[in-house]
């Protein structure tokens, strides 16, 4: 097992439409509840993760669900895109759910700015590697916000470095390699 990276790991987004960051927030709370280091139960696993994911669905509006129902589900990496088109690929919501079961870390509260409206979502990560955070940056943009960056413990990639191509750390850097390749 590698060494923890330095830095914090989170993701930076915002958003224009504050009915649909409600809800989201109103998810975030209620996954936070599953998937938080003070959860009222054990993490949930894989056997269970069909319940789980009933329940991720029946959160969301039938106009957010048919977004994760519509993906096609691709290679974990995002194929070359336009400059403001979405980073990640998109991914079934069952995708998703899987991975919140499977990774080695534990949701957060949201930190919030309502001027402007940007929100921050920070993860307490268990180990190193921990799974990464693909899953969330797809559940971000299946949202309809646009992502501002983020970090996985390797250094901060804003928007215009992913638009450029260009991206710091992680074991799934195409660019880069793994950072036991450095």
């Amino acid at each position: 097992m590698m060494d923890s990276p330095s830095g914090q790991v989170h993701i930076d987004f915002g958003w224009t439409d504050d009915a649909i960051f409600y809800i989201f927030q109103e998810v975030w709370c209620r996954l936070c509840l599953l998937f938080g280091r003070e959860a009222a139960s054990p993490r949930p696993q894989p056997e269970s993760m069909e319940i789980h994911d009933a329940y991720l669905r029946a959160l969301l509006p039938s106009s957010i669900a048919d977004v994760f129902d519509s993906a096609d589900c691709v290679e974990d990496q995002p194929e070359p895109f336009e400059v403001g088109a979405r980073y990640s690929r998109p991914w079934m919501l069952e995708d998703i759910t899987f991975s919140l079961i499977t990774v080695e870390y534990y949701l957060v509260p949201l930190e919030v700015e309502l001027d402007p409206r940007r929100c921050r979502i920070t993860l307490e990560v268990d180990c190193w590697p921990f799974g990464g955070v693909a899953c969330l940056l797809a559940l971000v943009e299946g949202f309809g916000f646009w992502l501002h960056g983020f970090d996985e413990g390797f250094g901060f990639n804003s928007r215009a470095d992913l638009d450029a191509g260009r991206r710091k750390g992680g074991l799934c850097s195409v660019e880069e390699g793994s950072p036991t390749d450095r």
